[in-house]
């Protein structure tokens, strides 16, 4: 009985120590600088852009940085760039985390290509093609209207004024 007791808290500490391992190496994933860019290399041809600390107006997010191909936005990367009217997003963006043009008030315009695979915008608002979900409601747009026969869920962003 105290072997089978002794063998059970064994095994639930691996457990937590194999989990923490998971949590700091997720944690100390090493950032990169490209311009105005900071990005985390997620494959040996891949990144993710984590921040941009650039002051352009109106911005063409680049598909590729130091040689890798931009397929993602990380939460918040882009958030409170007061001076960001409009951003255009590349194709090679394939998942764009929640509300990446957080706190970023002047923002008016959000394009995005109509051919591309997973993301849309209508009225200048960021959705998921798959699920109509809003991904981002620019902050400079002075009203939270969605329309499109109410096919389109609201996220909580929406909600608050006007996706800051």
């Amino acid at each position: 009985m105290k072997r089978k007791c002794l063998y059970s808290i064994l095994l639930i500490l691996s457990m937590l120590c194999t989990c923490l391992t998971g949590a700091v190496a997720e944690e100390q994933r090493k950032i990169f600088t490209d311009g105005d860019y900071q990005y985390a290399v997620l494959d040996d041809v891949s990144v993710e852009i984590v921040k941009y600390n650039g002051k352009a107006k109106k911005l063409t997010i680049p598909d590729m940085l130091d040689g890798k191909e931009v397929i993602a936005l990380d939460n918040h990367a882009f958030s409170a760039c007061s001076s960001l009217l409009s951003v255009s997003i590349p194709d090679s963006v394939v998942q764009i985390n929640e509300n990446p043009f957080s706190g970023c008030r002047n923002l008016k315009v959000i394009f995005i290509s109509p051919e591309h695979p997973y993301y849309a915008v209508i009225d200048n608002v960021l959705f998921r093609k798959s699920d109509k979900t809003l991904v981002s409601y620019p902050a400079g747009k002075n009203q939270c209207k969605i329309w499109h026969n109410n096919a389109y869920r609201y996220s909580q962003q929406c909600y608050k004024k006007y996706g800051a």
